[in-house]
């Protein structure tokens, strides 16, 4: 017997290959080892239809997005509990034209509105300067994450780099208002919209999704930079950084959720001035901030020059290690600053503090590649490129330790079998009453490879060590948001909702059993919803107060 390998990566074949005195034989032999092969690479190539998202999915996901302005009636099937009332309201890029990065596109919110098992939706543009200006004339008048404002000769780039230093020297717009990534609740009915930029916060109504007011800050606290991630404590209070650069480092701050105003409580200096770190997200407990550096760096002559380094404009720098900055948040006490081994994340699912240790639940990459997976040339490429892995994992803090002597653990793996969930774990999240304590479960995106987007939803029971997958063929779902169940039983008793792009090209908001984890209904919108980043959910008699 001859074991022959599928030249496409299949399973193996044990074919028979009885010895034979005429070359007829060898010839029907060798015919029907062909057809067999033949017959699993066309098995395996419907298997990867099943998995990667649609090119149809993909057209919509990555162009230019329609609004809608007034809300419309979506069409539900099978059932979306009747408890639920409020809206998930959900950021991210509207229109790629000219981008080159998932990260560049222009803001959009999309707004789902939930009431006795109906269902409305609508989406609008965020009127930033930079949006504004594109509608308007058509082109770029502010880099974005990865894009930057184009220039057809050295002189134009000459221009444009003396341009952004000026305005960088005045104080006048020099950074992108682009809020694309979060939405942040706030008192009254409204939402602030963010990215990472400092100008880039807008306070946006929740029923007709206008853009109200520019929140540009202007109290004395320096930096050009923040995260798009402000945590909010158990009293509503929001905490955060903003960054200076270059020789600066991470002024953070608490700010009151009703004025906005916000005060400084520490300072960390850069640990290289010439070349700022990069951090995405932050985690909380009701005591600390946690700040967690990966070796990644701001290359600050490719930013200003429009230039590409390796990983869009930043240099990744294993050999420099992770840090991990722990912050008492009553502004008192001294911050200590951690080394750890190498990684790179972006997201935090949540942290807790328990016998003397911080714990932070996240999602950790063994590199910085993901940076480049996401650039809109990957994305579009069909079938592409599997999407880096990353994994569920834990990093412990020691609160008693001296940072001098103690080099933090690795984070570790809270699933037994991380191939149950692809090797992908983005866009977590937990039941928000379970925010800054010990929490059971939690949800985020998933993959069923191969894929170069995270095409799943999973929970994942970080007692038990299990995860649980929904996919769809040809579908790609956004970030879950958990809503928990009025009176409920357990942590997990409620719903899981997450806006999705069909394999056809349609999107619909898809409500899973917290529980089970499976489908309870889903509701056809009326137009396509383009990728998303992150939201929130809104319950509507909170939103009213």
């Amino acid at each position: 017997m001859k074991t022959l390998s599928k030249a496409m990566g299949g399973p193996n074949l044990a074919l028979d290959c009885r010895p034979c005195k005429t070359g007829l034989t060898c010839r029907i032999s060798r015919t029907r080892i062909v057809t067999k092969l033949q017959a699993a690479a066309s098995l395996t190539e419907v298997k990867q239809r099943q998995t990667y998202v649609s090119q149809e999915a993909r057209a919509q996901l990555f162009s230019s997005s329609a609004e809608q302005v007034e809300e419309v009636q979506a069409k539900v099937s099978g059932r979306i509990p009747d408890w639920i009332d409020g809206s998930l309201v959900v950021n991210g890029g509207g229109d790629y034209k000219g981008m080159v990065h998932m990260f560049d596109g222009y803001a959009m919110l999309s707004k789902v509105r939930i009431s006795r098992g109906a269902v409305h939706a609508s989406q609008r543009f965020i009127q930033s300067l930079a949006y504004s200006h594109f509608a308007k004339k058509g082109g770029m008048r502010f880099r974005e994450f990865a894009t930057p404002v184009p220039a057809e000769t050295a002189l134009q780039r000459a221009a444009a780099v003396m341009e952004n230093t000026l305005a960088l020297m005045l104080k006048l717009p020099a950074f992108t208002d682009n809020a694309s990534v979060n939405v942040v609740p706030l008192p009254g009915g409204k939402v602030l919209a963010m990215s990472e930029s400092g100008p880039s916060a807008y306070e946006m109504d929740v029923s007709t999704l206008a853009t109200l007011e520019q929140r540009l800050q202007k109290d004395g606290i320096p930096g050009d930079l923040t995260t798009a991630h402000p945590k909010a404590l158990p009293d509503g209070t929001l905490v955060n950084f903003t960054r200076s650069l270059p020789f600066g480092g991470y002024h953070v701050y608490k700010m009151d959720p009703q004025t906005l105003k916000r005060t400084q409580i520490a300072f960390i200096k850069d640990r290289n001035p010439l070349a700022p770190g990069w951090v995405h997200d932050i985690a909380v407990t009701p005591n600390h901030l946690v700040i967690i550096e990966p070796p990644i760096f701001f290359n600050m002559p490719s930013l200003m020059l429009g230039s590409e380094t390796d990983h869009i404009f930043m240099d990744w720098k294993p050999e420099q290690g992770t840090q991990v900055h722990v912050v008492p948040l009553d502004g008192k006490g001294e911050v200590k600053t951690f080394s750890a081994p190498t990684f790179f994340f972006f997201h935090t699912a949540n942290a807790y503090e328990e016998d003397g240790q911080i714990h932070v639940d996240f999602s950790v990459y063994d590199d910085a590649k993901i940076l480049n997976d996401l650039r809109l040339d990957a994305l579009r490429a069909y079938p592409g490129e599997d999407v880096s892995r990353c994994w569920l994992r834990r990093l412990s803090i020691p609160l008693g330790a001296d940072p001098a002597q103690t080099t933090l653990e690795a984070p570790q793996p809270l699933i037994r079998d991380e191939s149950s969930y692809g090797h992908f774990f983005e866009f977590p999240s937990v039941n928000p009453q379970r925010r800054g304590q010990k929490a059971r479960y939690v949800y985020a995106n998933a993959a069923v490879r191969p894929t170069n987007m995270g095409n799943g939803l999973g929970k994942f029971d970080v007692e038990q060590g299990t995860a649980t997958v929904w996919h769809e063929e040809g579908a790609l779902p956004g970030e879950p948001a958990f809503v928990p169940a009025p009176s409920a039983r357990s942590e997990d008793d409620g719903v899981v909702l997450s806006i999705v792009m069909g394999a056809e090209g349609r999107s619909f908001l898809l409500a899973l059993d917290g529980i089970t984890f499976k489908e309870l209904g889903r509701a056809q919108l009326p137009f396509a919803v383009p990728y998303r980043f992150h939201g929130t959910f809104l319950n509507a008699a909170a939103a009213a107060m």
